[in-house]
Formats: C-alpha cells, structure tokens, sequence
C-alpha cells in the first residue's frame, strides 16, 4: 500500500473525545474512564508474609536509622512502610524498591535522577522528598514525608465520596 493509504494519526492534544467510551474529555480527562480504572483497581494493601518482600525485622537491620513500624501501602515500584527517623524524632515514609526491578548502574542512575528531580519540588499536593539511597543488599529506596490519613480509594469507602468529589480530587493532585 502507498503512503496516502496509511491511516491518518490523530494529534492526542486535538482529540476532544476519549478514545475508550468516546464521551467528551474534560481537561484532557474522560472522568467516566478515569472513575471506573481507579475504582475497579485492585486493592493494593500487601498481604503479611510474602515471600518477594523482606519482613519489617529484616528491613529494621537493613535501615537502623530508623523504627519501621508498618507497610502502609504498595505501588507499581515497590512498597510504602511507615517508619520513625529516631535521630531526628519524625515519622517519615519509607518507599523500598522491589527486588524484582534491576540493580545495575544504570537503573540506580536513573532511580537517583528522579529522586533529585521529586526533591525540588515544592507544592502543598506533592510529598517531600528527604532522602534517597541503597542498602548494603542492594535495595534502593526514598525516604518521604509522612502523611497521616486516607488514600482516596480509602476515602471513597470510608467516608461515601461521590463521583463528582473524588475526580474533583483526581485534578488537583
């Protein structure tokens, strides 16, 4: 086929519907998609005991700069452990890297240039980043500022969020 029979790309940025449910988009966003994908998510929550991760022992030995007290939740790179800085008396949040992700110079560079990237920012929806390194094992990891309450999932059903409420939280994050 010659060149003028190849589909025509669409520019994302002139699209106006979405590409699933092709409703009208709203700020780039099909609130509808966006709804159902977050709520039909799994839940993230870590079960105790699983073999791919290291105990909260074995991660206190690991980090004896700090109390790691409990997993509070998982994301696509790895697990959020709530923990106390004892020297500085803070709660902090503790993202380890999951083992299963590389451990060759080249993702350590990489892992280094987003933590310095995510320390500059500054925005009351966004975590303070403290520090960021690896273990004598191996395992990298950021060290954040600790939020106490509810991830919107967790809102949505504690507290009955409509839908309305809950994309108006999507936005401003």
């Amino acid at each position: 086929p010659g060149f003028s029979d190849r589909p025509k790309l669409r520019n994302r940025s002139s699209m106006t519907n979405c590409s699933k449910c092709s409703l009208p988009l709203n700020n780039g966003l099909c609130e509808d998609c966006l709804f159902r994908m977050a709520t039909e998510l799994p839940s993230q929550r870590m079960v105790a005991g699983d073999a791919h991760h290291p105990s909260i022992e074995e991660l206190n030995s690991s980090f004896p700069q700090f109390k790691i007290q409990r997993l509070i939740g998982r994301g696509g790179m790895g697990m959020i452990y709530h923990a106390r800085q004892t020297n500085l008396d803070r709660d902090v949040a503790i993202k380890i890297i999951d083992r299963r992700f590389p451990r060759d110079s080249e993702f350590f560079d990489r892992f280094e240039r987003e933590a310095k990237a995510l320390a500059k920012l500054t925005h009351p929806n966004v975590v303070t980043i403290f520090d960021f390194g690896h273990t004598s094992s191996g395992q990298a990891y950021l060290v954040m500022e600790y939020v106490h309450g509810l991830n919107l999932r967790e809102a949505m059903e504690a507290l009955s969020i409509e839908k309305t409420e809950a994309m108006s939280i999507v936005k401003e994050v």
